[in-house]
């Protein structure tokens, strides 16, 4: 989010925000996210409602998790494709 007090932008805010877009998109179970991050549950609920920001650590391992999981939606996609 833009800070209009400091004009800065609120890095933490905007990686929840497009944490939470991306987890929306993939269709990810949010319990696979936190085991695979080994966070908890109700962590990535919180991310993935607005409700909190993953930290940059988390946001970075977040990441990396959801392009893996594209990787393989694409993979798939690319195997149907071929298959018809």
């Amino acid at each position: 989010m833009y800070d209009r007090v400091t004009h800065h932008v609120n890095t933490e805010s905007v990686m929840g925000e497009v944490a939470q877009r991306i987890m929306k998109l993939l269709f990810v179970p949010l319990q696979e996210i936190a085991n695979s991050l080994g966070v908890g549950y109700d962590t990535v609920k919180g991310w993935s409602s607005g409700r909190a920001d993953p930290s940059p650590e988390n946001g970075k391992a977040l990441a990396k998790f959801m392009r893996q999981h594209a990787k393989k939606l694409l993979a798939a996609a690319d195997e149907l494709e071929g298959s018809s």
